[in-house]
């Protein structure tokens, strides 16, 4: 059996895409609604973990590893920020 590795964009009205969508809005919901980041902070961090993933011949798996990228990333930042840039952490 060969696999070959399938272009992330072609995933929209799939149920992965649908995932994929929906973890978007989660992480989009939990970290810009509190004030940490903002809607387009999320959407960027979301979009480049999506994008390192974007050859990736086994997809199952593509939410939870794209979650764990953004959230990661997100911690990194908190660690780096200064006091005063980060508002209300959770």
């Amino acid at each position: 059996m060969t696999t070959t590795p399938h272009d992330i964009d072609s995933l929209e009205g799939t149920r992965l895409g649908q995932h994929l969508e929906e973890l978007k809005a989660r992480l989009t919901s939990e970290y810009a609604t509190g004030g940490e980041l903002t809607d387009t902070e999320v959407n960027r961090l979301f979009d480049a973990a999506r994008e390192h993933f974007g050859g990736a011949a086994v997809r199952l798996f593509l939410p939870i590893l794209i979650e764990r990228r953004v959230r990661a990333a997100i911690r990194r930042q908190r660690e780096t920020a200064t006091p005063h840039q980060v508002r209300d952490a959770p």
